[in-house]
């Protein structure tokens, strides 16, 4: 099993990322979600809901060689 490049998966979306705004009031609960007013959801980034890859807790590595991994949540690929 290859996964995934840490580089390849921080282009992938984490539906676990919460996104707040304090300015619209509401906090994502279930999934990936924030109510966001037009110009603060303007200025987000794709990158604010990415994957990151070995800095998150559920990463796991394929292999000693720490060169390709997979989300832990998901299963293996």
């Amino acid at each position: 099993m290859r996964g995934h490049t840490v580089e390849e998966a921080q282009h992938q979306w984490c539906p676990m990322i919460r996104l707040h705004n304090p300015s619209a009031g509401a906090v994502a609960s279930g999934y990936n979600w924030v109510h966001v007013e037009s110009e603060t959801a303007a200025a987000m980034d794709w990158r604010d809901t990415a994957c990151k890859a070995s800095l998150c807790m559920a990463w796991r590595w394929t292999d000693d060689t720490k060169q390709h991994g997979y989300c832990g949540l998901s299963g293996q690929l």
